[in-house]
């Protein structure tokens, strides 16, 4: 979608802005899976772990 609209508008800041945008999503994308993995476990350990018995 950015890409799209980088390549449409006369617009020199709104362009940039687009690459930009465009650039970040792809670089998400790329991390996607490290961010996720990071994103799962997002609890103080003591939550996490069953009490002992």
């Amino acid at each position: 979608m950015h890409e799209q609209l980088a390549a449409t508008t006369a617009d020199p800041y709104a362009r940039t802005m687009h690459q930009a945008m465009a650039a970040e999503f792809r670089r998400r994308a790329v991390m996607g899976s490290f961010d996720a993995a990071r994103a799962v476990i997002n609890k103080p350990m003591a939550e996490l772990c069953s009490p002992v018995s």
